[in-house]
């Protein structure tokens, strides 16, 4: 379970980061997906059992999903989202409920890169290294 879990995505364009913001927010998510187009099925499946997230950024094709103090999620919940179609992770912050039980200052918190398609646990300072300019401090909030 997770205190804080901040995702950002690349979407195939701003449309789908748009749909995608809009089923995610509790305001707009659709109870049913009747009146959902093939795309937005697509996506509405791989984030229906999610839970609403604080705070839904889209900007152009991306999109920046936050998340805090969830019970009973964390990371691994996303893996339907990042498989949907036209849906890519660029990176990924978690702090789990008890960061404090960590061994080290590194283990206090989990980051995640895209390593060709997949996601990758990263340290903090890999993540630093390896993420685009500005991306990390998207996801930390800073």
């Amino acid at each position: 379970m997770a205190f804080h879990l901040s995702l950002l995505l690349s979407c195939a364009s701003s449309d789908q980061a748009s749909s995608l913001a809009t089923l995610l927010a509790r305001e707009t998510r659709p109870e049913f997906e009747d009146d959902l187009s093939a795309e937005e099925k697509a996506l509405f499946s791989a984030i229906e059992d999610l839970e609403y997230p604080e705070a839904i950024e889209p900007q152009g094709d991306q999109i920046l999903i936050s998340w805090s103090e969830i019970d009973g999620m964390d990371f691994d919940d996303l893996e339907m989202l990042l498989e949907a179609p036209g849906v890519a992770l660029i990176g990924a912050y978690e702090v789990p409920d008890d960061p404090m039980a960590a061994d080290d200052d590194e283990s206090m918190s989990q980051f995640w890169i895209n390593e060709s398609g997949r996601p990758r646990a990263v340290s903090a300072a890999k993540a630093q290294e390896m993420l685009p300019e500005g991306v990390y401090h998207r996801l930390v909030g800073g």
